[in-house]
């Protein structure tokens, strides 16, 4: 069997670490771009994320509760979609979220990725594929940690507020696409830990075709009368930051389409990842 074409986009330097991360640490690159389909090429195969939601700060002030973490983008592997032959595919890259500061809420979500072009019904847009950037969290109060963002699905939600050790979010998997061969998931994003106790953040989830154990994240510990951050939130292809804990912010999310920690009590939440686009011919 011929070796398949891979086009990545955008086009950055991308290590594959374990079976599952994606390396975007030096290119952060979202927006617009176009692939043209090969004249004798009907179906490719798509691996994609959207953006992952911006994570929040803890409360501004000790005591107080830890930021929840942003929804991870909704992503695919080995999707299959039909084309036509010459057309040409319009590619929008999700953005990542951006972070709260301490004392306020995951300021932006992340960017829908999504393909126009295709052959496509699964969408109120005829031809467009969309993948749906994950939503901001929201900040800790003086109580409570704050409840992370869903993922953009119902069935994704997220961990919700709470005034001991933060809730975990919930995670969606289904199989979609022409051959109906690999899998679509998306994680919401737990919560932070309350200062009542204080508690923990809650922990990351696994999420899609992840098996590296290194992927579990744990919540920021509580420190004095400080909650803890919640855990960033895995994708298929990105693992989530440490949460906040102490006087230490989130930690920051690597790959794509996972979200940073949130902040612990007077801290910030960390960086999200964007989405990406591959696909394979």
């Amino acid at each position: 069997m011929a070796t398949p074409t891979v086009t990545l986009w955008p086009s950055a330097s991308s290590t594959k670490l374990s079976n599952i991360l994606y390396d975007l640490s030096t290119n952060t690159t979202a927006g617009v771009g176009t692939f043209v389909v090969p004249s004798n090429v009907s179906l490719i195969y798509v691996d994609a994320c959207s953006g992952a939601g911006g994570s929040a700060g803890g409360h501004s002030a000790d005591p107080g509760g830890g930021g929840g973490a942003g929804g991870s983008g909704q992503c695919v592997n080995m999707l299959s979609l039909a084309v036509t032959p010459g057309s040409t595919l319009t590619l929008t890259i999700g953005a990542a979220g951006t972070p709260g500061t301490a004392g306020n809420d995951g300021a932006t979500s992340g960017g829908n990725t999504t393909i126009d072009g295709v052959i496509w019904t699964g969408s109120s847009t005829p031809n467009l594929f969309k993948l749906t950037g994950g939503i901001l969290a929201s900040k800790g109060t003086v109580t409570n940690g704050g409840a992370g963002g869903s993922a953009g699905s119902s069935s994704a939600a997220a961990g919700a507020t709470g005034t001991g050790t933060g809730a975990s979010g919930g995670t969606v998997s289904s199989v979609i696409g022409v051959l109906n061969s690999r899998a679509y998931s998306a994680a919401g994003g737990s919560a932070g830990g309350g200062a009542t106790g204080p508690g923990a953040g809650g922990a990351g989830t696994a999420i899609g075709i992840a098996t590296d154990s290194s992927i579990f994240i744990s919540g920021g510990a509580a420190s004095g009368t400080k909650g803890g951050g919640a855990a960033g939130t895995n994708s298929q292809y990105g693992k989530g930051g440490a949460g906040g804990t102490g006087t230490t912010p989130g930690g920051n999310a690597t790959g794509y389409g996972s979200s940073g920690g949130g902040g612990s009590a007077t801290t910030g939440g960390g960086l999200s990842m964007p989405g990406f686009v591959m696909i394979y011919y």
